[in-house]
């Protein structure tokens, strides 16, 4: 009996032992195992794409040549140089055998001192100092000029241009005939060129490019079909056309008659300006539904039909803006004001300006905001 109670004892110690010893070394294998991993632990590494065969072509229409995934692609701009286009027109020639290029220093009135104006000829409005103010009395749109910025004036149109600062000075460049007259112009003229050579006598794209120049940098400017005009507006350039090579100071302009390169050797930046007269610009000879002008022989001899007057009767447009203020002529008829004028009492501010901007009465010359 005493035999078989020390046997008991011995199993139950054998059977608590074994356990405690298993867990012990199930520990120790553990810990050796989280070393191992952390010592031989290494970062996985992306496999290397194989570039795709050029006879295999691109496996996406959204890859690149590079092989990266791409969104719109780029503009198709072909990049000569830093300069930038600033302001573009179309300028009609047709009546102009000679010319020439003009500068005139402007400063602009205050808003209600600045008359509405007949830009003569086609030019740029280049701001040097303070803000400016260009609204274009034929289409009623305004813009806002900071230095350094410009607007296009097309030939005959109605504009009226004033200062928001208490000061400001602007160059209208301008392509002029060659016996326009100093003393026409609505400011300071501070540069005239020679006679423009081979002058077109259709419309052409009209362009003002503008590049800043650092210290040390160079450029080419092209030798256009029609004489180009460059102009320093800040710093000191050096400039190689042909055999002449000269040092341009701002302010200063040059007449392009060849090809030109320009270089910054000053040790302070520079800025140039370039207008140009460029390409032809046809006149577009179709109709939205894809007829061709040529082909409506009543409208082209003036033998419309009645059918053809009453389709246009009916179809008048209810936004119509006849002298494009911005006042429709369904509410021109409301507040009395005539749909031909964009100013009914002539006091300066147009119709739309005094009956939405400011409540004042469009029909009252001497009552303006």
């Amino acid at each position: 009996m005493q035999i078989r109670r020390i046997v008991a004892i011995l199993s139950l110690l054998v059977l608590a032992i074994a356990p405690l010893a298993a867990s012990v070394h199930a520990q120790d294998e553990t810990g050796e195992d989280q070393v191992a991993i952390q010592a031989t632990h290494t970062t996985r590494q992306q496999e290397e794409e194989t570039p795709t065969p050029e006879d295999q072509g691109d496996s996406s229409d959204n890859v690149d040549s590079s092989g990266s995934s791409s969104g719109p692609s780029a503009a198709d701009i072909e990049v000569e140089g830093v300069a930038q286009t600033i302001a573009q027109g179309l300028g009609a020639f047709d009546e102009m055998s000679d010319g020439k290029w003009r500068i005139t220093e402007l400063s602009p009135r205050a808003m209600d001192e600045a008359p509405i104006v007949t830009a003569e000829y086609a030019g740029f409005l280049y701001q040097m100092e303070g803000n400016t103010i260009v609204r274009n009395d034929t289409t009623g749109k305004r813009a806002r000029l900071e230095p350094g910025e410009a607007y296009f004036f097309s030939a005959n149109d109605k504009y009226v241009r004033y200062r928001e600062d208490a000061s400001s000075r602007a160059w209208l460049i301008e392509v002029v005939p060659d016996n326009a007259r100093a003393s026409d112009a609505p400011g300071d003229v501070i540069y005239t060129s020679d006679v423009i050579g081979s002058f077109p006598d259709d419309t052409r794209d009209m362009e003002l490019a503008a590049a800043n120049l650092m210290n040390g940098d160079a450029a080419t400017v092209a030798n256009f079909e029609v004489d180009a005009l460059l102009m320093v507006t800040v710093g000191s350039l050096d400039v190689v056309t042909g055999d002449q090579s000269i040092t341009m100071d701002a302010p200063a302009a040059l007449l392009i008659t060849d090809e030109v390169d320009i270089s910054n050797t000053s040790g302070d930046p520079a800025v140039y300006l370039v207008a140009k007269v460029g390409n032809t610009v046809v006149d577009y000879n179709g109709a939205v539904d894809g007829t061709l002008a040529e082909d409506s022989d009543a409208e082209a001899d003036g033998t419309a039909t009645d059918e053809d007057t009453a389709d246009a009767d009916a179809t008048v447009d209810p936004m119509q803006d006849t002298d494009g203020d911005w006042l429709i002529d369904t509410d021109e008829a409301v507040y009395g004001t005539d749909p031909n004028n964009p100013d009914t009492d002539g006091d300066g501010y147009d119709d739309y300006v005094e009956v939405v901007d400011y409540g004042t009465n469009p029909l009252d010359p001497l009552e303006w905001p």
